[in-house]
């Protein structure tokens, strides 16, 4: 038996017990026991994934495709479990740590330890996501939508090695850190820094304890940098499909590359239970033989939570505060996103997604996703433009 179907069937078996044995609770993570002082905890999330497709792609010259363009131009319907991570986390009043393990792609995702010093500032060893990105940042089992924006995929600095040193205050955060390669076999090795810094001029809280917000401004600017590994960089990204057998934005190799620095700006506006908020990156990747390579991506979106729950925000962050009720927390979610990776010789494409998506959570433990994508790209490069219609289901299960 492969591992790809030992694998598979451990998820799916875990998953079912966590199922059954969830029915009737509402509870997002289970005490272990106390070890020293430490509160160590375990949690688990499980998403299972449908894309179905609607293709219309043709020849931007008016010309017939041939059968081979054809194939490699269709995309496939497809479902399967997304991701089955398993989470260890331990805390003190001082300190607290992370291990997680996502099962499906065979990979460690947080392995970190990190030492609160004072009321605000810590300091992090580790693996764990770099400081970038609001979307990246933002807890995966929130997502807004079932896959993340263009401009997320495309730039977004995930979980590398490294360490990390963050402070600030009620309405500001300032987070520093150096990195170098991913902890799994597979992963990224590119070494490099992440900063991000957060300002909330407008913090109106209903309650400090839970974080639930009346009205907040929020915005970001981040910047990272990093050496590539082997000088190569290739943005390929899918169309907000995670499923997706075809990327419509490929830049192909760029073998010559010595530096990549992004610059990302954020904002974010809460008011009750009404979210909205967007985020540009703009890249610039140097080249030993060549001008730089400069792409660049942005997306807005909003969320309404139909049952008026309000959303919570912390140290730059926001968090769903999720219906303890039969009836559940119901949203409503709507995103437009734009990446061009058009810049002069390089020819990578550019794409447009408009999102439209339903969301149902039920108690702690459950959630369920709808999205419609309606997917608009070209390239020049192969001369064919691709305009998916895309349906995606997800079915989550969080102890």
């Amino acid at each position: 038996m492969s591992i790809k179907v030992k694998t598979l069937l451990f998820t799916t078996v875990l998953a079912g017990t966590s199922l059954f044995g969830l029915v009737g609770q509402a509870r997002a993570d289970v005490t272990i026991d106390v070890f020293g002082d430490y509160e160590v905890i375990f949690e688990s999330l499980f998403q299972a994934d449908a894309n179905y497709f609607s293709n219309n792609f043709n020849s931007r010259t008016g010309a017939a495709l041939t059968p081979a363009q054809r194939t490699s131009n269709t995309f496939i319907d497809d479902t399967g479990m997304r991701r089955a991570e398993l989470i260890f986390k331990g805390k003190n009043a001082r300190n607290d740590w992370s291990v997680a393990y996502e099962a499906r792609a065979n990979r460690w995702l947080d392995a970190f330890f990190r030492h609160k010093i004072g009321g605000f500032s810590s300091i992090r060893f580790g693996q764990y996501k770099q400081p970038n990105s609001l979307e990246e940042l933002s807890a995966t089992k929130h997502n807004d939508f079932v896959a993340k924006s263009l401009t997320t995929s495309a730039f977004a600095i995930a979980r590398r090695l490294g360490v990390e040193y963050a402070t600030g205050g009620v309405p500001w955060t300032v987070t520093g850190s150096v990195f170098s390669r991913e902890l799994s076999n597979n992963g990224q090795k590119s070494a490099g820094y992440g900063l991000r810094a957060t300002y909330a001029p407008i913090m109106n809280m209903s309650d400090s304890v839970s974080g639930q917000a009346n009205e907040v401004l929020h915005l970001g600017i981040s910047a990272i940098g990093y050496d590539p590994s082997k000088d190569t960089v290739r943005l390929n990204v899918r169309p907000e499909a995670d499923l997706a057998n075809i990327r419509l934005i490929d830049s192909t190799n760029l073998t010559d590359a010595d530096g990549a620095r992004q610059l990302g700006l954020e904002a974010a506006y809460f008011r009750g239970p009404l979210k909205i908020n967007a985020e540009y990156v703009d890249a610039s990747y140097s080249r030993k033989a060549h001008g730089d390579y400069s792409p660049n991506s942005w997306y807005v979106s909003g969320v309404y939570n139909l049952t008026g729950e309000k959303f919570g925000y912390a140290a730059g962050i926001y968090s769903l505060p999720v219906a303890d009720t039969e009836a559940g927390l119901w949203q409503l979610a709507a995103r437009y996103s734009k990446l061009n990776a058009n810049d002069g010789a390089v020819l990578g494409g550019q794409q447009n997604n408009l999102t439209l998506g339903v969301n149902w959570y039920w108690r702690l433990n459950f959630k369920f996703m709808a999205n419609y994508n309606i997917t608009r790209s070209s390239s020049i490069r192969t001369g064919i433009d691709n305009d998916p219609n895309i349906v995606e289901l997800r079915a989550q299960i969080m102890l």
